[in-house]
């Protein structure tokens, strides 16, 4: 048997499984991978999958990857960590430190000294990993042929635990960073976001500069007479501790094997805050074929997230011309309105949107026109379940007869149009989310853009006249309800982004208010 191939059987002695009510899970009837969630006692949050396709690969290693030019065809193992922390976290003398953060923590452990160690290894094992930042969270990932997974997990967990820190990489990995954010410059899409973060709130992090650049992680601390070494493990030990991660492993052992693996080496992980005690506020649906629930109280309640939802978006005055009767502008205010003894950010959206539309042009790269209109609105996780902004992102990204879409093409102002709210965690935050209509526009649509908005106005008003329609809702969880059987196997990978979801609680199939 090839060296890390499971045995037939395994066990953890010694262990005991903290298994929470989630263990029950709903999952796909084509999935075939085996799931125990785990709360272990530093606060840590596991989520274990054991595949067994991969277990069989294992077993005939050398006739399997002989069918592919490199291997990389074979299914590796993987593993990921959710940090909840993320570029809101950023001090003003630092911006982009939770982005160096995210590079300088992988060169090197107390364990494995060697800088380049962790990434040598999973080379020579067929692996390879990455990681981001985002708005609240930091994630990190590995993916490495299933025989060396025990190694790789082992010299992961290490960065978590004993990272080095090293004073000598620093200029290097701020190099990188800043290299990034060269890139960056480029790209309509990170241009259009800055502006965006330009015109936030000035209390709300979101106009934070998260990508980081030399000016901001060498000159920015230099002046105010800090170390940045310093601010870096100030930064990892007040944010990167058990109780705030949470780690996903797939592999072809079994999961009590799995368990052992993830103990033996996350044992020494910081304890500071709760054991055990986490309760996530909201789940979601794991790729891969997971699925979590919340109270009864959400059921009964759909249409009326959905009627809100729709005044949300349609609270614009509408003239006869379907164009928008005033346009006030707005450079992003520099106080925010917050509920006593919240932090301002806690108590308000990054925009102000009180009788306030933001209109700005960009100058871009791509031979195309693009019109795009942000509605900043609550955080909807409490609604996962009824998904108000998945149903209305059906309802405006539509482009049948009679859709908003079909209406522009027939006056020859638009090519494409799409809505809906961002899957990256600036789009989705704790405190607010971004529902965005780009619109494609025409040479001819183009001077006419705000006649373009006009119409979107005016097909909010009739979607939210008309009120939450039963038979699309139908027609969405039918769709959703085959998505979920037949979906791809997802990577471990991109699970962990929205492990702090979970919940210790199971939807029933049966609950008819569900998307």
């Amino acid at each position: 048997m090839p060296s890390g191939c499971p045995p037939s059987t395994a066990t953890a002695p010694g262990y005991r499984s903290l298994h929470s009510p989630m263990d029950d899970v709903r999952k796909s009837p084509e999935d075939a991978r085996d799931y125990r969630r785990l709360c272990l006692e530093s606060g840590l949050l596991v989520l274990l999958i054991s595949d067994p396709d991969m277990r069989a690969s294992c077993s005939v290693e050398n006739e399997f990857l002989s069918n592919t030019p490199d291997g990389r065809g074979a299914k590796r193992a993987a593993a990921a960590m959710a940090v909840e922390v993320g570029s809101f976290a950023d001090p003003d003398t630092a911006p982009g430190l939770s982005h160096l953060l995210e590079h300088m923590l992988f060169m090197g452990s107390e364990k494995y000294s060697g800088e380049n160690e962790y990434g040598k290894f999973l080379v020579e094992h067929g692996g390879d990993a990455n990681a981001f930042t985002e708005a609240e969270h930091t994630c990190f990932h590995f993916q490495v042929d299933p025989g060396s997974l025990r190694g790789a997990l082992d010299r992961f967990a290490q960065h978590f635990v004993a990272p080095l820190i090293l004073e000598e990489s620093l200029d290097r990995e701020v190099l990188a960073v800043d290299s990034e954010f060269q890139q960056a410059l480029q790209s309509d899409h990170a241009r259009l976001f800055q502006v965006q973060c330009h015109t936030a709130r000035r209390c709300h992090p979101f106009c934070k500069f998260s990508w980081g650049n030399r000016a901001s992680l060498v000159d920015t601390p230099a002046a105010a007479g800090l170390r940045v070494r310093g601010m870096l493990q100030d930064h990892f030990a007040r944010h990167y501790r058990a109780d705030r991660m949470a780690l996903v492993v797939l592999g072809a052992e079994p999961l009590d094997a799995l368990e052992h693996w993830t103990r033996e080496s996350f044992a020494g992980l910081s304890e500071d805050g709760p054991r055990c005690s986490r309760q996530p506020a909201v789940p979601t649906c794991m790729p891969g074929g997971v699925s979590s629930g919340a109270d009864e109280e959400e059921e009964g309640r759909r249409a009326e997230h959905l009627g809100d939802m729709m005044g949300e978006l349609s609270c614009k005055a509408v003239g006869s011309s379907g164009a928008m009767s005033e346009i006030p502008s707005c450079k992003g205010g520099d106080t925010c309105d917050a509920t006593e003894g919240a932090a301002p950010h806690e108590a308000a959206p990054p925009y102000d949107t009180v009788d306030t539309v933001l209109y700005q042009s960009l100058a871009v790269q791509a031979d195309h026109h693009q019109l795009h209109i942000t509605f900043p609105l609550p955080c909807l996780r409490a609604h996962y379940q009824s998904k108000p902004a998945e149903y209305l992102s059906h309802l405006i990204g539509h482009e049948g007869c009679g859709s908003l879409l079909s209406a522009l093409k027939a006056q020859k102002l638009a090519t494409d149009l799409s809505a809906g709210v961002g899957g990256t965690g600036f789009d989705r935050a704790s405190t607010y989310e971004l529902f965005t209509v780009t619109v494609t526009l025409t040479q001819h649509g183009l001077p006419r853009a705000l006649d373009v908005a006009g119409l979107l106005f005016v097909y909010l008003a009739m979607l939210r006249r008309a009120g939450p329609l039963e038979w699309v809702f139908r027609e969405l969880s039918s769709q959703n309800e085959v998505q979920f059987r037949f979906q791809p196997q997802a990577s471990a990978q991109s699970t962990p982004r929205y492990s702090d979801l979970w919940l210790p609680a199971n939807v029933s199939a049966a609950r008819s208010d569900l998307l």
